[in-house]
């Protein structure tokens, strides 16, 4: 080969190796460089996008792209990838929508695409609906972003998006040969918490492999052309995905490392204890590999085995219980198909003791010595209070990194993630209140003020108290509840007695204090329109 061409080729091949966020195999967008021309370029309605820092975003997602249009409109962006057939393709991203949404209003992340264009598309096109009429997140395929052309083939249920504030992940992984398996996050932290929906085959890899292009659609009218936030955008392909185990009676792999997450070991008279673990990896963990053990005088005394045929997801919760009945009528359980009753497991005793998590050849995966004393000083009675984990990345004996699950989550957050997380970082004003204008008249529009919270400090108690424009207590809110470090509660527009409030100005006062006598006040003003 002629020596110029060798050269050529070299500089093009640098080229390709040095794309950074973007490259044949891979797309990563977390909108921190605040272009969009580079790593990736992105192509569409530049326009109609910014990125932004506002108090709307979580302070762990900024900045992120927002939606930024004055009339009612349907903006797109797209990006260039080749797709293979022969490849496992996933694909990921965080969206809020911050408004209750409809067939007008409505999200959709378009898998692949045949269009530079990005307005026509293969006749085996997917794309993730994210709302609409049925407010619900659904694999479909769509040709010109309205209902009348969807065909459903996956959906969550119905009303999962019923909110004024509607944040969430989703996750949708491609197997050659044309199986798709969809997963959503409803809460949409900084965590991923997923709750596997269904899997379905469509389409074939020579319509697949044809596709160039992915992106996404804001379908919008003029009062919610600023209120789309996206985030966290990953394609990934081939070796970058990683496949369940394999596993059989003979031959077995350590996949997955599942950290004890959360323990209920004082339960109420009548109840039982549960164990949260945390598959803290990148691979999927096989239950039959894995056994909670029971410990006396420092050393493994027995080993109990969970369900032999339940695989954790990587970044998943699983929950193990002898009375999952009892777990899901006392706690917020929020995947249920996340709880494994097992005929028996280790006693865990009221005031101390050791959860160890050990694989089939008991070598040690997680260990932690809990201490009734770890609770909460606020809390005057642990019974029914669940420990939580406050971080995996930190060891589980580390100080501090056990807490007791806050109140306004049930005391208690069995199958997702825990109330007391570090993970998630304080908003700018800590409390955020919206729709600022808000009307409760039952028609699904705009009928709750969600006050949300993401705090530093988790060892807090607050009251929420809301006045009328007289200055006369309307609604006690919240009296003497411990907050944890993120959370939200809900103001239905019905004073302490039940009944309707009436059109006008409302004062929301949050008292926030704690241990060391430190408090915070913020005071908020909403309006409520009929």
């Amino acid at each position: 080969m002629n020596w110029k061409l060798q050269s050529i080729g070299f500089v093009l091949l640098m080229c390709l190796l040095s794309m950074g966020k973007v490259s044949f195999g891979q797309v990563r967008e977390d909108f921190s460089d605040g272009d969009l021309s580079v790593n990736p370029t992105w192509l569409g309605d530049l326009g109609n996008f910014r990125t932004t820092t506002s108090s709307a975003v979580p302070a762990a997602m900024k900045p992120a792209l927002q939606l930024y249009d004055t009339v009612q409109g349907v903006s797109k962006l797209y990006v260039r990838h080749d797709f293979i057939a022969a490849d496992t393709v996933e694909w990921s991203f965080w969206v809020k929508l911050s408004f209750k949404p409809s067939n007008q209003n409505h999200f959709r992340f378009y898998l692949y695409g045949d269009s530079s264009c990005f307005t026509q598309f293969a006749t085996e096109a997917l794309c993730v609906k994210i709302g609409g009429s049925e407010k619900a997140v659904s694999l479909c395929e769509d040709h010109a972003a309205t209902e009348a052309t969807d065909t459903a083939f996956l959906k969550s249920g119905d009303d999962l998006l019923n909110k004024s504030v509607n944040q969430l992940r989703v996750r949708v992984q491609r197997i050659p040969g044309g199986t798709w398996n969809l997963w959503i996050d409803s809460v949409g932290g900084e965590a991923p918490d997923y709750a596997f929906v269904g899997s379905v085959v469509y389409g074939t890899d020579s319509a697949f492999a044809r596709a160039k292009y992915a992106g996404f659609c804001c379908i919008y009218t003029s009062s919610n052309a600023t209120k789309f936030y996206i985030d966290d955008i990953v394609i990934k392909s081939s070796s970058d995905v990683e496949e369940p185990p394999q596993v059989d009676d003979t031959v077995w792999v350590k996949s997955g490392n599942l950290l004890v997450s959360e323990i209920l070991f004082n339960p109420p008279a009548g109840g039982v204890d549960y164990v949260e673990l945390y598959n803290h990896s990148d691979d999927s963990a096989h239950l039959k590999d894995i056994y909670l053990a029971q410990m006396k005088n420092d050393e493994i005394s027995k080993l109990y085995a969970s369900d032999t045929s339940y695989i954790v997801a990587p970044h998943d919760y699983v929950v193990f219980t002898t009375d999952a009945a009892w777990v899901r009528a006392n706690y917020q359980v929020r995947y249920p198909s996340k709880l494994v009753q097992v005929p028996s497991m280790p006693s865990y005793n009221d005031a101390s003791g050791t959860v160890m998590v050990v694989w089939r050849d008991s070598s040690v995966m997680d260990r932690f010595d809990y201490d009734e004393s770890m609770h909460s000083r606020l809390i005057k009675d642990p019974e029914g209070v669940a420990l939580e984990r406050r971080a995996f990345d930190v060891s589980a004996s580390a100080q501090g990194n056990w807490y007791s699950a806050a109140s306004t989550a049930g005391y208690g957050t069995p199958t997702f993630a825990n109330s007391q997380s570090k993970e998630f970082l304080f908003l700018q004003d800590d409390f955020h209140f919206e729709p600022e204008l808000f009307s409760p008249d039952g028609d699904g529009y705009n009928d709750l003020c969600d006050m949300t919270y993401e705090l530093t400090d988790a060892d807090l108690m607050a009251n929420v108290t809301i006045y009328d424009e007289h200055g006369r207590i309307c609604r006690h809110l919240l009296r003497n509840a411990t907050l944890g470090s993120h959370g939200s509660v809900s103001w239905d527009g019905t004073d302490d007695n039940g009944v309707r409030i009436h059109q006008g100005a409302y004062v929301v006062v949050v008292e926030a204090f704690g241990l060391d006598g430190k408090k915070q006040f913020v005071k908020k003003t909403v309006y409520c329109v009929y």
